[in-house]
């Protein structure tokens, strides 16, 4: 989708002050999510006490903000600034945003985890590598310089979906804040949570994990075990997701490809 155009902003009345040369303006639907745009906009002198300028006014895919840029601004600055207002919007409203780059990039899964499909944003996380895991089918991410993690960004999870979320990841990951940069709007990086393996010293590590490979011939089994996870979820004394893939996986794939 594609945010309002010039004429049909509307914007509170109270603005807050960035700094010297910029303001944020909040747009009353906070639903948009697409392509940046930036226009030139005049603030003009009001009782208020805000002075004549002009800046460029970036629309934030994310999170439904436009915040304004003074011409001056470097782009190092710039970045600075989209973050920082784009986290502190999500973390307002209790919304976050989750980098994912494995079995949930596959709508089939996320819909059983969380009842619905979250609008999400293609994104590459940095100085990370995406392995596949010995006797598991989804991959694990750990740092590693000068490499580069595809995926998405799920927008505007809420606190009980980032609970169900790290349930499901279990004890295998560690939630951990990182930036990632969207790929589909222009010039927009933002910070995310994303699962990180939490032994990133394991042995059991290795190569390079393909979505695609397992789309076609894990993605059935593995959203058959993802329901039965739910399914567990609602009982007294539920099983760990590992608990749960396992027994799965034991019972019902005769030879599974565990990566």
């Amino acid at each position: 989708m594609q945010p309002p155009t010039s004429s049909a902003v509307h914007v509170r009345s109270q603005y807050e002050i960035i700094g010297l040369w910029s303001i944020e303006c909040r747009v009353w639907s906070t639903q948009y999510v697409g392509v940046g745009e930036a226009w030139q906009v005049a603030i003009g002198e009001s009782t208020n006490g805000f002075f004549h300028c002009h800046l460029d006014l970036k629309w934030s895919a994310v999170t439904g903000v436009y915040i304004a840029f003074s011409p001056r601004d470097s782009e190092s600055k710039r970045r600075e600034r989209y973050m920082g207002t784009a986290t502190a919007s999500a973390m307002s409203g209790n919304l976050y945003s989750v980098f994912v780059y494995g079995s949930l990039l596959a709508d089939d899964v996320v819909r059983v985890l969380l009842k619905r499909v979250p609008q999400s944003s293609s994104a590459i996380l940095n100085n990370y590598h995406r392995f596949s895991i010995k006797g598991r089918v989804y991959p694990a991410i750990v740092p590693l310089e000068n490499h580069k993690v595809t995926g998405r960004v799920l927008l505007g999870i809420t606190d009980p979906e980032l609970e169900i979320l790290d349930t499901f990841e279990d004890v295998e990951y560690e939630r951990t804040p990182v930036d990632v940069r969207l790929t589909d709007t222009r010039d927009n990086y933002l910070q995310a949570q994303a699962y990180v393996w939490t032994n990133r010293n394991d042995p059991n590590l290795y190569g390079d994990w393909n979505f695609e490979e397992w789309r076609e011939l894990h993605m059935e089994d593995f959203v058959k075990m993802t329901a039965g996870f739910v399914e567990e979820l609602e009982l007294p004394e539920s099983k760990p997701r590992v608990a749960t893939y396992e027994n799965y996986y034991n019972q019902n794939v005769s030879n599974p490809k565990l990566s």
